[in-house]
C-alpha cells in the first residue's frame, strides 16, 4: 500500500507520515474568503486545510461563519456544493498554505488554490509552509500575535507532475490547485504506486533540512474537513442559514 511504503521511508528519513483523512462528499469548516461575483467561498477546516467552494451564491456566506456543505470535489481540486447551511459562528480558524508574498501589513498565503490575504505583525519567508492561527472579521484575516506556526502543509488537488523516486535518489510531486502549484520533494525508497498525472489526492508534507517534503498522500474522491461530518440535515440550496454583505 503507497501510504505504508511511504511511512517507512519517511522514518527512516525522520519524518512521521500521518494517515490521510477519508474521502466523503461533505465539507466543513469556517469561511475564510468569499467572492460574491464567482459564486466561491473559501472554507478553512479544523486542520488549517483550505478548499475552495463553488456555491449558488457566496452573499449569505459571512466571513467567519462554520458552514457544512454538500457536493463533491471537481478535477480541479475545488469543491462543487450542491447545497450549505450555516450551522455557527468562528472568531478564528485555522489556515495552511505557502507563503506566496510578502507585504509591509502582512503576507498573501497561498491555500486551496486561492490567495488569502493576512495581516501580520510576524516576518515569513516568500516560499515557506505555513501553518497559523488567524483572527476571522468583516475586514478580513489577521494572525494572532501568539499563534503557534508550523512549517507543515496539507493540500488537496491534481497530481501535474510526477518524478519517481528510486532507493537511492529522491524524486519530486507537483500538485496543482486551480490555478496555483506545490512542489513536494518524495524522499528516497518512497513507493507511491500506481500514482499517475491526473489523480485527485491529498498531500502532507512538512519542511525538512530547508526543503518541503511529502509526509503522506492518498488519493481522494471527496473530503471531509472539521471533525464531524454528521451534520447533513437542513439543505438550503446553497444560500440559506445566516445572512451577509459582499
Amino acid at each position: 500500500m503507497r501510504r505504508g511504503l511511504i511511512a517507512a521511508a519517511l522514518a527512516a528519513a525522520g519524518v512521521l507520515a500521518v494517515p490521510a483523512a477519508a474521502s466523503a462528499a461533505s465539507l466543513q469548516g469556517v469561511v475564510v474568503q468569499k467572492s460574491a461575483h464567482a459564486r466561491t467561498i473559501a472554507v478553512a477546516g479544523a486542520n488549517g486545510r483550505v478548499l475552495v467552494a463553488h456555491v449558488r451564491t457566496a452573499r449569505s456566506a459571512r466571513l467567519g461563519a462554520k458552514v457544512t456543505l454538500a457536493g463533491h470535489m471537481r478535477s480541479d481540486g475545488t469543491f462543487a456544493a450542491s447545497s450549505m447551511r450555516t450551522i455557527g459562528r468562528s472568531h478564528q480558524a485555522r489556515v495552511s498554505g505557502i507563503v506566496a508574498r510578502r507585504g509591509h501589513r502582512g503576507f498573501l498565503l497561498s491555500a486551496g488554490g486561492t490567495m488569502l490575504a493576512v495581516q501580520s505583525h510576524e516576518t515569513h519567508s516568500v516560499g515557506q509552509p505555513l501553518t497559523t492561527t488567524v483572527t476571522v472579521s468583516q475586514e478580513g484575516l489577521d494572525e494572532d500575535d501568539q499563534a503557534q506556526t508550523t512549517s507543515r502543509v496539507e493540500v488537496s488537488g491534481v497530481v501535474g507532475a510526477l518524478t519517481p523516486a528510486t532507493a537511492t535518489t529522491p524524486g519530486s510531486l507537483t500538485i496543482t490547485i486551480g490555478n496555483q502549484s506545490i512542489v513536494f520533494a518524495v524522499p528516497a525508497g518512497s513507493d507511491l504506486g500506481t500514482l499517475a498525472v491526473g489523480d485527485f489526492v491529498e498531500a502532507k508534507g512538512e519542511v525538512v533540512a530547508g526543503v518541503l517534503t511529502l509526509t503522506d498522500i492518498g488519493n481522494q474522491e471527496g473530503d471531509d474537513q472539521g471533525d464531524d461530518n454528521n451534520n447533513q440535515g437542513g439543505d438550503d440550496g446553497g444560500g440559506g442559514g445566516q445572512g451577509g454583505d459582499d
